[in-house]
């Protein structure tokens, strides 16, 4: 069964930012025309036009069109035995990506072979099965080659996946553009509004706590980012990511991506940054994973749900929502897409049935989305594994 996306931007359509053509006078008599074209020339001759460099900046046309529709994933083999498998929640990152953002096409970067892939789909382990079945008219496997080496000289041996992730999301986020999110990331609501803000590249950053290291705090999350297809952002960092990786830290990467956009703040429209709730609500610490997928024990009540777009309407609601919540409940009401960090040390936690209880705040988070699988025939809602 093919998922329906569901956004309630669609009744707007998805409508870029444009430009107003200028408007031409009529009938100017021809001896006016001469005596402004004299003055205008006379003007140039007192003042040129490249000794005003405010005016000049000021007459560059900034590209306005969106940033494309298109999801991008990375799914990489962890060593030369590695198969593929998906688990319930990645299916769900990938569901609520349909449901709430409605791509083009979502990309899935790989090194496994179309034969493994195919294989997988009809030899894999259920969740695998699934989900290769249902998102097998919107999901495309892009093959890559995965780097084993970086470094100025490329020398320096790349261990981890997470970093070879780093550099294959780099590489193809700037060819198409587009939105790149890692699959612990869940879409909580559309993304229409960023995408057409007309900004270059938009981020936001991490959540940090004292217990983590200080280097960390505060930085861009390379997790979750928007991008236009060669924005300045990602070919800056496809140019020195390999000399940032060479400085050791587990970090360099996240922390190269915030040196680039706290420098280009200063050019128009080039890059949003926006705060930690936009992505990234929770962060690595214990304490914050803990709050996140811990269970308790009164169930959160249902939500006031309403699909108007009237700003007052929409604030009533949140509010009435906000003063119904659990004590132990997150307010995730200013968040787009949740940064869900840990989730693999959580994959108990993590199937519909546990989610359908609304006894964690990531079961409060993703009951719409699970609701809306049952509701398709995907699930039956009682898959506890």
């Amino acid at each position: 069964m093919a998922v329906h996306s569901f956004t309630p931007f669609r009744k707007n359509g998805y409508t870029p930012l444009s430009t107003v053509p200028p408007s031409f006078g009529a009938n100017i008599v021809r001896k006016v025309i001469v005596v402004i074209v004299a003055v205008i020339g006379l003007s140039f001759l007192a003042y040129p036009l490249y000794s005003h460099p405010n005016l000049t900046s000021s007459l560059s046309f900034h590209n306005t069109s969106p940033i494309p529709n298109i999801v991008h994933y990375i799914y990489l083999r962890k060593d030369e035995a590695a198969t593929i498998s998906f688990n319930f929640a990645y299916f769900l990152s990938l569901y609520a990506t349909v449901m709430h953002i409605a791509p083009k096409r979502i990309l899935i970067h790989t090194d496994f072979t179309s034969a493994e892939i195919t294989h997988a789909a009809t030899h894999g382990d259920p969740w695998t099965r699934k989900t290769l079945q249902t998102f097998k008219h919107i999901v495309h496997f892009n093959p890559v080659a995965v780097p084993q080496y970086s470094g100025p000289n490329n020398t320096i041996k790349i261990k981890y996946i997470q970093h070879k992730s780093d550099f294959v999301r780099w590489v193809e986020v700037e060819k198409t553009g587009g939105i790149y999110i890692d699959s612990d990331v869940y879409a909580l609501r559309p993304l229409t509004p960023l995408l057409n803000s007309g900004f270059s590249f938009i981020a936001g950053r991490q959540k940090g706590e004292g217990i983590e290291n200080g280097a960390v705090i505060n930085k861009v999350n390379n997790g979750v980012f928007m991008s236009k297809p060669h924005s300045a952002v990602t070919r800056l960092m496809v140019r020195d990511q390999a000399m940032a990786f060479a400085t050791g830290p587990y970090e360099a990467n996240l922390m190269l991506l915030t040196r680039v956009m706290n420098a280009l703040v200063k050019v128009p429209n080039e890059v949003l940054i926006c705060d930690r709730h936009a992505f990234s609500p929770t962060s690595w610490a214990d304490t914050s994973t803990r709050s996140l997928y811990s269970h308790n024990k009164n169930p959160s009540p249902v939500p006031i749900e309403t699909d108007s777009l009237d700003p007052v309407v929409v604030f009533d609601a949140v509010s009435a929502n906000k003063e119904r919540k659990m004590d132990w409940e997150m307010d995730l009401s200013a968040t787009y897409l949740l940064h869900a960090f840990k989730i693999n040390s959580y994959e108990k936690e993590i199937t519909p049935k546990k989610i359908l209880k609304r006894t964690s705040n990531f079961g409060v988070a993703m009951w719409p989305v699970v609701r809306r699988m049952v509701e398709e025939g995907l699930i039956s809602g009682n898959e506890d594994e």
